[in-house]
C-alpha cells in the first residue's frame, strides 16, 4: 500500500514508538510502501502506525492514503446494484465533490480487519470494551463488514465504502457476535463521544424484558449523548423466522419512546432493512420505532481476509444509512465551514426519505432527495 507524507515525518526504526531510533527525515510529498498497519504510541490522540517492509515505522498522522477521486472513480470497479443504481452513491460523489472528509464515524461492533489496508487506511483510533477479547482486530468478521461498508478508501477492485475518505473509529464491543450486557454499548459510546465521534453506527442490540435493566441502560445512554451533536444509528433487529416477527431490540428502540419505560432519545435513529425490489424485507423485525430502512439484503461488503462476499440484515442497513449521513454530513461542513446539527440532519433524513411499496408507514433512505434539501 502506498502513502504520501502530508508533513514533515520522522521515520522511526524499529518500533512504532515517538522514542525509538530515528531514520532520515521524510518530506511533504513523498510517498512510501508500507505493509500493514498497528499500534503503537499515541501522538496528538492518535496511536495508528504503519510498517514497512523494512521494519521501519511512521506514524499514521503523518501520512495520506493516495486516495481521491481518480481511485475512486467506476473505471475497473465492480459497484454492486444496490450502490451505484438503488442509492446513487456514486452520483452523489460526482454532483456534490464530497467523500466523507472531516467526518468522525464510530463503528461498535466485533472490531476490524487491520490487516485489511482498503479499510485501515482509514483507522484513526481504536479501543475494546470486552476485557476478554485481545485486541480489537475482528475474528468475527462483523465489524470488517460494517466498516467497509461506511470506510473502505475503494482502493482496491471494489466500490464499497460509502464515505471512502471519512475518518472511522473502531470500538470492540463483542469478540464472536456475542453480547453479554449492555456495558460495552454504553462504555463504546462514551469513548465514540469522547474521541470526537460525529456519527455512531451500532449493528448490535439485545432484547430484555428486565424493565429494571432497560429504565438502567436508557438512563446511561441519555446522560452520556445529552447536549452532544452526535447521531447514532442502531439496527433495528433481525427477524429469523420465515413469517413477519414483532419485537423490540435495545438501544435502537430507545428511538421511540415507550410509556411508563422510557422517553425517546433523539439522537437515535433505528434502521431496517429493505430487499432488491425496495420492500420492507422480512428480515427486518416489525416494530414502531425503526424509522429509516436501507437496502439490508446480499450486501457485498469484507469479510475477514479481505474477501468480499454477501451477507443481509439491519445490522448491514445501520452502516449504509450512517454512511449516507456522513456524505450529507461532510457536505454541509464543506459548505457552511463545519457548522451542522443533528437535529436538522435527522430531520432532513426522514422527511426525503420514501414510502415503502410493501408498508406505506416506513420509509426507504433517499440520497439524492436528502442532498436537494439541504
Amino acid at each position: 500500500m502506498r502513502l504520501t507524507v502530508t508533513k514533515l515525518l520522522n521515520k522511526r526504526i524499529g518500533a512504532p514508538s515517538v522514542n525509538a531510533l530515528k531514520g532520515a527525515p521524510l518530506k511533504k510529498g513523498e510517498e512510501i510502501d508500507v505493509v500493514e498497519q498497528v499500534k503503537g504510541d499515541s501522538y496528538d490522540g492518535n496511536n495508528l502506525w504503519y510498517k514497512d517492509a523494512g521494519n521501519n515505522f511512521y506514524w499514521s498522522g503523518g501520512v495520506s492514503h493516495n486516495s481521491n477521486k481518480s481511485s475512486i472513480e467506476l473505471d475497473s470497479k465492480i459497484t454492486p446494484p444496490w450502490f451505484e443504481d438503488t442509492l446513487k452513491i456514486p452520483e452523489i460523489w460526482e454532483k456534490y465533490d464530497t467523500y466523507g472528509e472531516n467526518v468522525t464515524i464510530a463503528i461498535l461492533d466485533t472490531g476490524c480487519d487491520l490487516m485489511n489496508s482498503d479499510v485501515s487506511i482509514n483507522i484513526v483510533d481504536s479501543n475494546k470494551f470486552i476485557n476478554y477479547a485481545d485486541s480489537v482486530q475482528d475474528i468475527h468478521g462483523h465489524g470488517t463488514r460494517c466498516s467497509s461498508l461506511i470506510g473502505a478508501s475503494n482502493s482496491f477492485n471494489w466500490n464499497i465504502g460509502i464515505a471512502p475518505n471519512s475518518k472511522l473509529l473502531i470500538g470492540k464491543i463483542s469478540n464472536k457476535g456475542e453480547l453479554n450486557d449492555f456495558t460495552s454499548i454504553i462504555d463504546g459510546i462514551k469513548w465514540s463521544i469522547e474521541k470526537g465521534a460525529d456519527i455512531i453506527s451500532i449493528s448490535f442490540g439485545k432484547p430484555s424484558s428486565n424493565a429494571t435493566l432497560i429504565k438502567k441502560f436508557h438512563k446511561s445512554i441519555f446522560e452520556i449523548v445529552q447536549n452532544k451533536n452526535v447521531l447514532i444509528f442502531a439496527a433495528g433487529g433481525n427477524n429469523n423466522s420465515d413469517l413477519l416477527s414483532f419485537g423490540s431490540v435495545y438501544p435502537s428502540a430507545f428511538s421511540v419512546s415507550k410509556e411508563d419505560v422510557f422517553a425517546s432519545i433523539e439522537n437515535i435513529i433505528s434502521v431496517g432493512a429493505i430487499d432488491d425490489k425496495n420492500d420492507l424485507a422480512l428480515i427486518t423485525l416489525r416494530n414502531d420505532y425503526t424509522i429509516i430502512n436501507a437496502p439490508g439484503i446480499n450486501i457485498p461488503s469484507y469479510s475477514l481476509n479481505s474477501i468480499v462476499d454477501n451477507d443481509s440484515g439491519t445490522s448491514i442497513s445501520t452502516p449504509i444509512a450512517a454512511g449516507i449521513a456522513a456524505l450529507a454530513l461532510s457536505y454541509i461542513r464543506k459548505r457552511d465551514g463545519g457548522i451542522w446539527n443533528w437535529k436538522d440532519l435527522k430531520e432532513k433524513i426522514l422527511l426525503t426519505g420514501d414510502p415503502i411499496k410493501n408498508n406505506l408507514n416506513k420509509r426507504m433512505i433517499n440520497p439524492h432527495e436528502l442532498f436537494n434539501s439541504l
